[in-house]
């Protein structure tokens, strides 16, 4: 990726998100190299997985309906910026399916996921300046599996205590780590 396209995914974000874009960016890059992924994928990715998230559901709907996406019942708002993030990162800077995947699967996660789609999920999560657990942290870099299980066990407690709706890939994808980090 050269610095023009840097800058083109740079300028799809305002300047409230740019701060967390750039420590997803920075946290992947270190994770693809504890895990031996590509850093310029991870990098790529990490840049675009939110690249539609200030987009209204409207826009979301007819932008995935536009290439002929279905979003299925429990793709709720909240989590079509995955989804509509994906297609626009392979229409708008040709992104490889790898990346596409990353994009994609950075908000409910799924079961089996490729290492570089662990990466951009777990960087969404830890960078510099969420409010994370630091064993959270910790765990990315000591065993990324028992950390893809930390992590969506954390995000389902919040949610079922804020009483909302939880995506049935995040079920699928807890309960594969689980099974995985027991086996």
């Amino acid at each position: 990726m050269n610095e023009s396209t840097r800058n083109e995914i740079l300028a799809l974000y305002s300047p409230e998100r740019i701060e967390h874009v750039l420590g997803v960016e920075e946290e992947a890059v270190r994770l693809a190299r504890r895990w031996g992924a590509e850093a310029d994928a991870a990098r790529f990715s990490a840049l675009l997985h939110d690249c539609t998230k200030e987009w209204d559901t409207e826009r979301h709907l007819k932008f995935i309906k536009q290439y002929n996406i279905i979003a299925s019942k429990a793709d709720i708002p909240k989590l079509l910026h995955g989804i509509s993030g994906a297609a626009l990162a392979r229409v708008r800077f040709g992104a490889v399916d790898e990346i596409c995947a990353a994009v994609r699967w950075h908000t409910s996660g799924r079961p089996d996921m490729s290492v570089l789609e662990k990466i951009v999920y777990l960087a969404d999560k830890i960078e510099p300046s969420r409010d994370c657990d630091g064993e959270l942290r910790r765990l990315s870099y000591q065993d990324i599996d028992r950390a893809m299980l930390a992590v969506m066990d954390c995000g389902l407690i919040k949610l079922l205590r804020e009483g909302r709706h939880i995506h049935p890939d995040t079920l699928d994808a807890r309960n594969y780590y689980l099974a995985k980090v027991n086996a």
